[in-house]
């Protein structure tokens, strides 16, 4: 039996739809998407969640719902967070198709889907330096048969900007993904997928109450982990 990791699988699929994307015209700003605008910041998230800085006694961040202009630079964030260097066209390709990816796959106010961004307070308001995506939408029974997607709902894509890491980032995208998912979705339980060998990460959802769930792929015909958290105590 042959054992991929996850992530490798995805940059073919990612580099192979980059290329016929950029040939269909994706990846641009579509006049569509400029005149919808994205509904409020639902009322679990207002005005903002914000992270105090200990040392400085001050706002450091904040989260709240991913706008369809900010997707250009979370590709960026995510080329940064999961891919290693490589040469000059195949990053352009590989950022391509994450776009693409994030593209179709935004959210426009949907209750069982969100994605959520980190902005700092002080600096570049702009800037984007974390992300996630917590999806509740249901799968076919044609999908959920094949076992090659996790359950839902489910935490995926979560990434921190190198020089923002350990300030708290990745565990508060993981709480506010969790409040979404039970005061949006009405959902119990969360589901996260993590690399066996990212030790950090599986150290950080081990002590948020994540234990591992048993699946006929996720760890059996790839490297990677299913993990699953009971949300029905959790503190708002």
């Amino acid at each position: 039996m042959i054992v991929v990791k996850a992530r490798h699988m995805t940059k073919i699929r990612l580099i192979l739809f980059a290329i016929i994307g950029g040939a269909l015209g994706f990846g641009h700003d579509r006049l569509q998407h400029k005149t919808r605008a994205h509904p409020p910041v639902r009322s679990f998230l207002s005005p903002f969640q914000e992270h105090v800085d200990s040392d400085k006694d001050e706002v450091a961040y904040f989260v709240r719902p991913c706008r369809y202009a900010d997707l250009p630079k979370v590709s960026s964030l995510m080329m940064e967070g999961f891919y290693e260097k490589k040469v000059i066209i195949m990053g352009q390709l590989m950022q391509l198709a994450e776009l693409n990816r994030l593209q179709m796959n935004f959210s426009y106010g949907d209750t069982l889907h969100e994605m959520f961004v980190v902005i700092p307070k002080y600096g570049e308001t702009s800037d984007i330096v974390g992300f996630c995506d917590v999806d509740g939408r249901p799968m076919s029974q044609k999908l959920k048969d094949t076992n090659k997607y996790p359950p839902r709902p489910y935490l995926s894509d979560l990434v921190v900007r190198k020089d923002w890491r350990r300030k708290g980032i990745a565990s508060r995208l993981v709480k506010t993904s969790e409040v979404f998912v039970v005061e949006s979705m009405g959902e119990e339980r969360l589901f996260i997928r993590v690399e066996q060998d990212n030790q950090a990460a599986i150290l950080m959802y081990n002590r948020m109450g994540y234990v591992p769930e048993d699946h006929p792929v996720f760890g059996v015909e790839d490297t990677t982990i299913l993990l699953r958290r009971d949300l029905t105590n959790i503190a708002n």
